[in-house]
């Protein structure tokens, strides 16, 4: 049985802790600001940081989460590296950015990069585009997301899943964030608008009241018309008009970190010599385009030709 660290408890960490039930694995520490030193849920060691010597000893799992915010990730993936036992072979799982763009990549084979998009079940083999539009709201900018020095900036932590399965599919890229207006999240059949974070939750109470209303809120991933793949537009709105295409809200998250895990375990994670030109994509259409409320209401096209 493989043994976690999970390091960062919060909404992201739920679908890791799925993942690793998924394979049969089981986590032996949980590391966090939020919790008090001692042990929690399931007799589990629980640490405020990485630096804490408790009696018992974390650095004994064979894979290290980081589900962390973004400005912590490459100090903590340091710290992992320069400190647990060189005897001792382990990994570490390391949510999407790993590196902000002013910081140096480290390139090591034990780290693997979390962009669980591309383990989408159906996704297509080819498109012409990837088309993904954003709308941030004030409450986005109030909370460490919509801070730039601690995520990149709009573009580096909004785009980069969109991105790089444009680059897989060798397709245009055109990308968007409009203005710092109430976001909106939409259920499929007659657009109702929600407002939950996270409609795929099973333990949602909302899910079933839709369910028993009889309205839809999933679709297929990957659809594609006239060679466009709409990957995502969270405000709903195209050409004016509401044409939902792909609802973020419904792909099967859970399913592609699971599928993730998998291909993990098996030795074909995703590293950071993977994702060098990934990283230089998003540094330098950035740079353009800037990195906090600058970008809002630009629209960034970048040709396959680029990509």
């Amino acid at each position: 049985m493989f043994k976690f660290t999970l390091i960062g408890d919060g909404q992201i960490a739920k679908y890791h802790r799925k993942a690793i039930e998924h394979i049969g694995g089981e986590i032996i520490c949980i590391v966090d600001l939020k919790h008090e030193l001692g042990f929690g849920e399931n007799n589990i060691p629980y640490l405020k940081d990485l630096k804490h010597t408790p009696p018992y000893v974390f650095v004994e799992s064979d894979y290290y989460i980081i589900c962390s915010p973004s400005n912590f990730h490459r100090s903590q993936i340091k710290y992992l590296l320069s400190n647990i036992s060189t005897w001792k072979s382990f990994q570490i799982i390391c949510e999407k950015p790993a590196f902000l763009p002013w910081e140096q990549i480290i390139d090591d084979d034990r780290i693997n990069i979390v962009l669980q998009l591309r383990y989408l079940l159906d996704l297509p083999d080819k498109v012409e585009k990837v088309v993904a539009h954003f709308v941030r709201d004030e409450a986005y900018f109030e909370s460490w997301k919509g801070d730039p020095k601690k995520t990149g900036g709009l573009f580096f932590s909004l785009f980069i899943h969109y991105i790089d399965l444009a680059i897989q599919l060798g397709a245009d890229f055109e990308g968007s964030v409009s203005h710092a207006g109430k976001q909106r999240r939409m259920i499929l059949g007659d657009f109702e608008h929600e407002e939950l974070e996270f409609i795929n939750k099973t333990d949602d109470p909302r899910r079933y009241i839709l369910e028993e209303a009889g309205k839809s809120y999933s679709c297929p991933i990957g659809t594609v018309r006239n060679g466009v793949m709409d990957l995502y537009n969270e405000s709903g709105i195209i050409d004016g008009e509401y044409k939902l295409e792909i609802d973020l809200l419904n792909i099967n998250m859970q399913q592609c970190y699971n599928r993730m895990y998998e291909a993990i375990i098996a030795g074909n994670g995703i590293k950071p010599k993977d994702v060098f030109y990934l990283s230089w994509i998003l540094q330098r259409n950035s740079e353009m385009f800037g990195y906090g409320r600058n970008m809002i209401g630009k629209t960034i096209k970048i040709g396959r030709d680029l990509l």
